[in-house]
């Protein structure tokens, strides 16, 4: 409920103070020097509060993005692994150099789309223009953080990164190594000081999983009976598992004699 009192301010002006009751939620006061806009300001601020979108609007002017970037770099970044922490970060910073100073309630599609467009633009640090694919991952990342501002945190009403069309990315070219190539890379490897790379490479060659899946694979998720790896550490946070067969069974027989169950491979 709003009721508007007239009062007298100190250089004998007359004003308007609207103020808004609503079961459940803090009162709310705001002056004006004109009644109608006194009671046009209740009117849309009370709708407001009774279909939930008042607070999260105050909540976005308040906010700059910077501070958005913060709590969710402190908050949410902890269940994903460390390579997808630093690609984040790093990310949230560029970001944060654009529009860092802005508040969440300045930060619409149109200002989006601006900043995608001067990402297309700049060389990165190695000289290079980025891909439509890496610009489309920048774009993911700050979808995410929206995403985490509008349902947990209700620091915004909608995700702005939604209304925009990702880029048309080129498509890639499956290639698979010869029988020749396949062996001349396990003869390198063979030879390298590394003694974990041989086994590292025939398992992805034999998996097809991802180098960061095989180097975070610990001995607690093999299971040598079966000829099974369950691969926690996904790019897209899914479990699964995958054979382990022939020769890369054999490696990895052989080393868990020497090995602890509690290490990675």
């Amino acid at each position: 409920m709003a009721n508007i009192m007239e009062r007298l301010t100190a250089d004998n002006k007359i004003a308007y103070t609207a103020r808004i009751r609503v079961k459940g939620f803090p009162q709310q006061t705001a002056t004006f020097a004109r009644k109608t806009d006194a009671r046009l300001w209740a009117q849309k601020t009370e709708a407001s509060i009774r279909v939930g979108k008042y607070f999260s609007q105050a909540e976005s002017k308040r906010h700059t993005f910077s501070d958005l970037a913060a709590r969710y770099i402190k908050t949410a970044l902890g269940n994903k692994s460390p390579k997808v922490r630093i690609q984040y970060q790093q990310q949230l910073k560029k970001w944060c150099e654009m529009i860092g100073d802005r508040s969440l309630a300045e930060i619409n599609p149109a200002v989006i789309s601006e900043c995608r467009e001067k990402l297309s633009e700049e060389k990165t640090h190695l000289g290079k223009i980025r891909s439509s694919a890496s610009i489309n991952r920048y774009m993911a990342v700050l979808s995410s953080i929206f995403s985490v501002a509008v349902r947990e945190w209700q620091w915004v009403e909608e995700n702005p990164v939604k209304k925009i069309k990702k880029l048309k990315e080129s498509e890639g070219r499956n290639r698979f190594l010869s029988e020749d190539e396949i062996d001349r890379l396990i003869k390198a490897c063979r030879g390298s000081g590394n003694k974990n790379l041989l086994l590292a490479v025939v398992l992805s060659l034999s998996t097809g999983a991802r180098q960061m899946e095989i180097w975070g694979l610990k001995w607690r998720e093999v299971d040598l009976n079966e000829g099974t790896a369950t691969l926690i550490e996904t790019k897209n946070s899914q479990i699964r598992v995958v054979p382990i067969q022939s020769y890369a069974l054999e490696l990895m027989r052989e080393k868990s004699k020497f090995m602890r169950i509690e290490t990675n491979l």
